[in-house]
């Protein structure tokens, strides 16, 4: 092969080599500022989506939050109103009774309030039997009574956690009453207490 044949060999193949390198080497930075451009486009897209689903969802839990704080606001008004109602209702029954016990039984004023007080608290908490129908069975003639105006005895403390009451001759409801909350006040201070009472009749106990 002469001098002329071998350049125009080299020429001819080193043509076919650095075609398709210089093919490649144009084609990928086109399909690299694509891919940039495809997922510069994509990510604001998803980015604003997320931002969007986010304020959407925070938007929903704000106005469930609200509906729920409304509808807790408007059961609590309500039973408020009800409670009210309630007093309402009780207040000139229970002066009436309390008149009645201090007339017909000469109960200790105050006495005659903690009992009337406890059947309208069993009354409220669905305890009817231990409610105003006790008014009738105290009140029967000669069933109780009469207590000269006398009030009923607190508990003896008989030491440190342990009280004691004897409740011959008084009423039941405001020596429970009374040793409810002495023994309260003694378990706070101590820790504990163990409360006694003899014979405390009518008591009332599981209205309080």
């Amino acid at each position: 092969m002469n001098a002329a044949s071998a350049t125009r060999c080299a020429a001819h193949s080193s043509g076919r080599r650095e075609a398709p390198a210089d093919d490649d080497a144009a084609e990928d930075p086109r399909r690299r500022e694509a891919f940039v451009d495809d997922d510069a486009a994509e990510d604001p897209r998803r980015r604003e989506a997320f931002v969007d689903d986010d304020a959407a969802d925070a938007s929903r839990r704000r106005e469930a939050f609200v509906d729920d704080g409304a509808a807790e606001a408007s059961r609590r008004r309500e039973a408020s109103a009800d409670d009210a109602m309630i007093e309402l209702e009780a207040g000139p029954l229970r002066r009436a009774l309390i008149r009645h016990l201090v007339r017909a039984l000469e109960l200790d004023p105050e006495d005659a309030a903690v009992t009337v007080e406890h059947w309208i608290r069993s009354e409220r908490a669905g305890k009817p039997c231990h409610g105003l129908i006790r008014a009738l069975h105290l009140c029967e003639p000669g069933r109780y009574g009469p207590y000269g105006g006398v009030r009923a005895p607190a508990p003896t403390r008989l030491a440190a956690g342990r009280l004691h009451v004897d409740g011959t001759g008084a009423l039941g409801y405001p020596i429970l009453g009374r040793l409810v909350e002495h023994g309260c006040r003694e378990a706070i201070e101590v820790g504990h207490c163990v409360a006694t009472g003899h014979p405390v009749y009518p008591s009332g106990a599981l209205g309080d």
